[in-house]
């Protein structure tokens, strides 16, 4: 496994799993069950660089589907910026370490916001189903 890889899993481990919060496979995305919805976090990787962007979005489990990849949609949420950035190259250990600590970090922020919706009635204002 190349380094930036340990470094993002490693980090995402330790900040995340926590809190309930599971990697899916041995895959960059992250999964917070809830019930009938689940918080997607993907540390998604460049085609050009080493590093990650950070992807943190709700997806709803209305419909069946054999796949868990095709329900891997966002239904709410996408990219987020961290310290400003929406993405972070590997330069070096110790600098790309305090990176995806900021990044999990701000995942786990982005996950507890969307538990929110466990309650269905904060979901259902928020989704505008009732006024």
């Amino acid at each position: 496994m190349e380094q930036h890889n340990k470094i993002i899993n490693d980090t995402a481990k330790k900040i995340l799993s926590p809190h309930g919060i599971f990697r899916k496979g041995s895959s960059r995305i992250w999964l917070d069950d809830n019930d009938y919805f689940l918080t997607v976090i993907e540390f998604q990787p460049s085609g050009y660089d080493k590093g990650s962007y950070l992807n943190v979005g709700l997806t709803f489990l209305w419909e069946t589907t054999e796949d868990l990849n095709d329900a891997l949609v966002f239904e709410l949420g996408g990219r987020v910026f961290v310290n400003g950035r929406q993405f972070t190259s590997y330069k070096d250990d110790e600098t790309f370490s305090e990176a995806m600590e900021s990044f999990a970090s701000e995942a786990l922020k982005e996950a507890e916001e969307y538990r929110k919706f466990r309650d269905l009635e904060y979901a259902k204002r928020t989704l505008g189903f009732v006024p």
